[in-house]
């Protein structure tokens, strides 16, 4: 097995760990929390962590516990995103989403818990990875910092609030991508480099590259809109009118600054991992996608 398929690996496993020991009260709250979490996806965010992790000199069993964080926090995102009061989708990764399975009621709680639950990993007595206390605090931090009103969140209320309008501009979309996709990707990013003991400059140059691969990534998305068998309602993002450089800009234009972020992601991943095993490889898988 290649280096990335190894850490998949593990981290399902450590993932099945977690939820096992989490989430067994006999209640839905519980199953759809559980639900919510083994719903498959690409595990994008955890895999960025343990890859970084690596790329800085480490070894992987430092970098579990903020890679199970990362993705707890992004599934509490996808989980609320999917809710009448925002997207009000009803699949997500081929499956009914949480609040149409469940309950809206038990999915606003779902993501309420998994947020929660996420920082609850960040305690070295219950779950020790062989790191210092001073990183957890670091790590922590990292997170915390990533998603709240400056980070994720403001790019999520950003995203809802330009959506139906017709004076957003490419600019205006980008913002919202770094802020929405990229923060947290950056954060999942520094939090593996903060687990291997890497120096302030590794740690600038993998939150820099987290955040263009966050852009890249969302213009990926914005351009599968449309596609069959994505595992999400095909062209819903169109039909709400949510901004896009399909609606922003020609398709030439769109191209050339998708090309961009693709190039200098694969610059940094480059310089971060030279031998080209770990992130160079998942940048390699993410171009190919076609979901």
């Amino acid at each position: 097995m290649d280096l990335i398929s190894t850490l998949q690996a593990q981290f399902q496993s450590s993932l099945d760990t977690f939820c096992g020991r989490a989430y067994t009260e006999n209640s839905d709250l519980h199953r759809a929390c559980t639900y919510a979490l083994q719903g498959g996806g690409k595990r994008v965010r955890p895999m960025l962590t343990l890859l970084s992790n690596a790329a800085c000199g480490g070894n992987a069993a430092q970098a579990f516990i903020p890679a199970l964080a990362v993705e707890l926090v992004h599934t509490y995102s996808l989980v609320h995103d999917d809710l009448p009061a925002l997207d009000n989708d009803s699949l997500r990764r081929g499956r009914p989403t949480v609040h149409v399975q469940f309950a809206e009621s038990t999915a606003l709680l779902v993501g309420d818990a998994l947020l929660s639950d996420a920082f609850s990993l960040f305690d070295p007595q219950l779950y020790p990875c062989g790191v210092s206390d001073s990183q957890y605090l670091a790590m922590s931090l990292e997170l915390a910092r990533a998603i709240g009103g400056s980070g994720m969140v403001q790019g999520q209320f950003e995203d809802v609030d330009w959506t139906g309008r017709s004076d957003g501009t490419p600019e205006t979309l980008l913002e919202i991508h770094r802020k929405k996709t990229g923060r947290l990707m950056g954060a999942a990013c520094v939090m593996g480099g903060i687990s291997a003991g890497a120096s302030a400059a590794q740690l600038d140059t993998l939150r820099t590259f987290g955040e263009n691969l966050g852009v890249w990534f969302q213009l990926q998305d914005d351009a599968l809109d449309g596609a069959p068998d994505t595992g999400k309602t095909p062209n819903k993002d169109l039909d709400q009118g949510k901004l896009s450089l399909v609606r922003l800009t020609s398709a030439t234009q769109a191209q050339q600054i998708t090309q961009t972020y693709e190039t200098r992601v694969r610059e940094t991943a480059s310089r971060l991992d030279p031998k080209g095993t770990g992130l160079v490889a998942l940048i390699h898988a993410l171009a190919q996608r076609r979901k």
